[in-house]
């Protein structure tokens, strides 16, 4: 009986063999079909994991780079204008030396010399050629102190960050794919003068750059300066009219504006940069990339969420503390036509014949950049309240009691004491 056993295994062991045998046959014979050259083990083309540098042409988007960039160009300027030609020759690309055959002789012999002393970006691309060498394709313009005089002028430069030297084309390259560029730049160890500071500027720094960019177009240039003006806040604020701007900036005496607070903060889509002046004038810069960004003059004209979100929870008392806030911060901003349209319609009809005669009552009587105070609160019925308030400044006190009426959609109407 064992030996019949022990033959039974002996055959079932044999037969589990060659189906394992076959099945191997089987896998084999797919995997070769599979293969052209019948070849079990293909070799793996390495060529295949090869990474493709594309040198696209992209947007600069940070500030670092754009502010290098910037100081170049303006270091070229400021030799043009100073006629330091053995500077220029230096910091020219050497290609474009010997495609021109460029001497420091005929360089004096060119007058090259710009009718502006400061270069204002408009627009910069760059390409990256590695990590360290980057071209940038920049456009922008020449002006003098009082923007009399306007001049397009755009630069290729080409920045080494491994030696923190820089070499600059007077003609912006970006459409030219054949140029040959000289990326071997010699470093001027004599006089430094194609040699730059590697910074990061501050958000202080570029608000102070934005504010006083936008002041000196306020004071030399005020169409552009209207024209930074974020749209939909210059259709409500101004009703898209230059004139009321233009006046606007007469009332504030806009050559004696200078900021005094500053604020930053980070979005998904954009920065803003807040600075309030020593008037209490809020400018309110929405940048989605170095020196493109639109401008608000005041924090009431279009309402933010979060005004919207802490005006719509809070009870009717701080709802008319808040409306009498912006009413306020009207007269600040010399916004006088909308302070004067909020005015309830039979008070202003009794009391101010016009707009002017309105706005020639709060020149008189009610001071500038006031700290506001508020300090008795009624209710009278029918969605009307009374508050009283005290207005300070350096020179005077100013108490006024108004009367405010609670509208729909965070709307108000108010009058007050004469």
């Amino acid at each position: 009986m064992k030996e019949y056993i022990k033959n039974n295994i002996i055959v079932v062991s044999i037969i589990i063999l060659i189906i394992f045998i076959i099945l191997i046959s089987i896998v084999i014979s797919i995997y070769k079909n599979n293969n052209s050259d019948g070849n079990i083990s293909e070799e793996i083309d390495e060529s295949s994991f090869d990474i493709d540098i594309k040198e696209d042409i992209s947007k600069v988007i940070l500030n670092n780079e754009f502010y290098n960039v910037k100081n170049c160009v303006q270091y070229y300027i400021d030799y043009l204008n100073d006629e330091n030609y053995d500077a220029i020759y230096k910091v020219l690309d050497e290609n474009f030396i010997k495609d021109n055959d460029i001497t420091v002789e005929n360089l004096k012999n060119a007058n090259i010399k710009l009718n502006g002393n400061k270069y204002i970006v408009n627009k910069m691309n760059k390409k990256d050629k590695d990590l360290d060498i980057i071209i940038y394709f920049v456009y922008g313009k020449v002006v003098n102190d009082d923007y009399t005089s306007e001049e397009e002028k755009n630069f290729t430069v080409i920045m080494d960050y491994s030696q923190d030297i820089f070499a600059i084309i007077p003609k912006n390259l970006e459409e030219n794919s054949s140029y040959e560029y000289n990326f071997d730049i010699k470093d001027d160890t004599i006089d430094y003068y194609n040699e730059f500071i590697n910074e990061t500027p501050s958000e202080q720094d570029i608000l102070t750059e934005y504010f006083n960019y936008y002041k000196d177009l306020a004071i030399h240039n005020p169409s552009e300066a209207f024209a930074l003006l974020e749209e939909e806040y210059r259709n409500k604020r101004f009703d898209n009219e230059e004139s009321k701007y233009i006046k606007y900036l007469k009332d504030i005496n806009v050559d004696n504006i200078y900021p005094d607070k500053y604020m930053y903060n980070e979005y998904d889509d954009y920065a803003e940069y807040v600075c309030l002046d020593k008037n209490g004038i809020y400018y309110i810069f929405e940048e989605t990339a170095p020196m493109e960004f639109t401008l608000k003059l005041d924090t009431y004209t279009i309402e933010t969420e979060k005004f919207i979100t802490e005006y719509d929870s809070a009870d009717d008392e701080k709802k008319v503390m808040m409306n009498i806030d912006k009413w306020i911060m009207m007269l600040e901003n010399k916004d006088y036509e909308n302070a004067y349209n909020s005015l309830d319609e039979t008070f202003r009809n009794n009391n101010f014949e016009n707009l002017e005669n309105f706005e020639e009552y709060i020149k008189n009587n009610i001071p500038n950049n006031n700290s506001l105070e508020f300090e008795e609160y009624n209710y009278v019925g029918d969605g009307i309240y009374t508050e009283k308030i005290k207005l300070t400044n350096n020179e005077e006190n100013i108490e006024k009691t108004l009367i405010i009426q609670l509208q729909e959609d965070r709307k108000f109407v108010l009058s007050f004491d004469i």
